[in-house]
């Protein structure tokens, strides 16, 4: 499987410098990040730059009452 289309790859902190329009996972703070190209509407971060971060939870529950089996229970 082949990366989306402008994927930068993975990084540590500090922040990368890459271009607009990029992709890339943060893995200090364990976070998909886009630079986006139309910034005009986002509020500056604390570092300074105009960035959407995501993250995704995936939670498990005991499949049956005492279980140490589990089983998927969403994500958010």
């Amino acid at each position: 499987m082949e990366p989306p289309p402008g994927y930068q790859g993975e990084f540590r902190a500090p922040q990368p410098d890459v271009p607009r329009r990029s992709w890339y996972f943060d893995a200090t703070r364990k976070e998909l990040v886009y630079v986006p190209d139309l910034d005009g509407h986002l509020e500056r971060l604390a570092d300074g730059t105009k960035r959407l971060r995501f993250r995704v939870q995936v939670r498990f529950e005991p499949a049956e009452p005492g279980s140490e089996r589990r089983v998927f229970a969403g994500c958010g």
